[in-house]
């Protein structure tokens, strides 16, 4: 099991422009607060699809670029987003070891990287690279996320109420598959539709 529970939110951003004529860097630790809350509001701004797949689109190729060379850093790629959120783009790269992130592997790592992506010419606006650690309550995605915690405590939060009114249930990873997931709750468990689910995170507060 990864010491998700004791890890930094480390994180080095870098707001790249892409007239070269300057850049701003700055790094700072964090070392309560869960990943979410050093993500930006997300304004209500409605979204294209033509953008979505775009952000998709450079999320992956970016993806197929850093991973290999966070391999030979001795990190993992939890996961890669670009998105725009208000006026601005970011491009976040989550990474994690078994030993904890540090702010010198997101540092190493953001130099490391910085010349190949632009190298790609992939994104044409300007951007804020950000490379931190997932941090607490970090949300799983990936099929490979849930493989990884399989008996972790998370926290499933529902797009509807259930009948007792609670909108976000807790418990044991215990299976999933394409449809479900499926939580221990002491001696019971508690199978929960897929097309029910907002989001799923790691119950990092009751370990």
């Amino acid at each position: 099991m990864w010491p998700w529970a004791r890890s930094f939110v480390c994180i080095e951003v870098k707001i790249k422009l892409k007239n070269k004529q300057q850049e701003k860097e700055f790094l700072f630790i964090d070392e309560s607060r869960p990943s979410s809350s050093i993500k930006n509001v997300i304004s209500d701004q409605k979204i294209t699809k033509d953008q979505k797949s775009q952000e998709r689109s450079i999320s992956l190729e970016v993806s197929a670029l850093v991973k290999p060379i966070a391999k030979k850093l001795g990190l993992d790629i939890w996961d890669i987003c670009f998105s725009k959120e208000g006026q601005e783009w970011y491009l976040r790269i989550f990474v994690e070891k078994p030993e904890g992130v540090s702010i010198k592997d997101c540092e190493t790592l953001s130099y490391a990287i910085e010349a190949p992506i632009d190298g790609l010419n992939l994104i044409q606006q300007n951007y804020h690279l950000e490379v931190s650690s997932p941090g607490l309550e970090r949300e799983l995605i990936k099929p490979e996320h849930f493989h990884q915690s399989m008996g972790s405590q998370i926290k499933i939060c529902l797009t509807h109420p259930l009948e007792n009114g609670k909108q976000e249930v807790k418990g044991a990873l215990s299976s999933f598959d394409e449809n479900d997931i499926t939580l221990k709750q002491g001696k019971k468990f508690l199978k929960i539709s897929k097309k029910d689910v907002a989001c799923v995170k790691l119950d990092d507060f009751n370990l």
